[in-house]
């Protein structure tokens, strides 16, 4: 069982990015550009780390689902194995929730200190 789980886990990590790089950009690089030293913004900074954070937590939790996914099919009616998928479940949607809360919280402050 675990050397199923280490290779979908596998599948996994090797396909998200093929996924990704595979969408045709038409273009340049229109990811995150380096700032200039002198127009540095802290709340911008904090914009920054607070979406790095989001994508992180929201790939993280899309992982848990998946194998709470797994979990849940090939549990068989053992019970063991459906409450470890139902904790993959419940980890990956407070997961979700921290993330989306971080988001708006650091939204609601910079609209408070008059962002733009």
């Amino acid at each position: 069982m675990k050397k199923l789980s280490l290779i979908l886990a596998l599948i996994v990590f090797v396909a998200l990015p093929l996924i990704g790089l595979a969408q045709g950009g038409g273009g340049g690089y229109s990811g995150p550009q380096p700032p200039v030293w002198g127009d540095i913004d802290l709340m911008k900074a904090i914009q920054s780390i607070t979406n790095w954070f989001f994508i992180f937590l929201m790939i993280t939790a899309v992982i848990g689902l998946i194998i709470s996914g797994f979990y849940f099919i090939t549990a068989g009616g053992d019970s063991d194995k459906v409450g470890t998928a139902r904790r993959f479940l419940l980890y990956s949607l407070i997961a979700v929730a921290v993330g989306v809360l971080a988001k708006a919280m650091v939204y609601f402050v910079y609209q408070i200190l008059g962002g733009k």
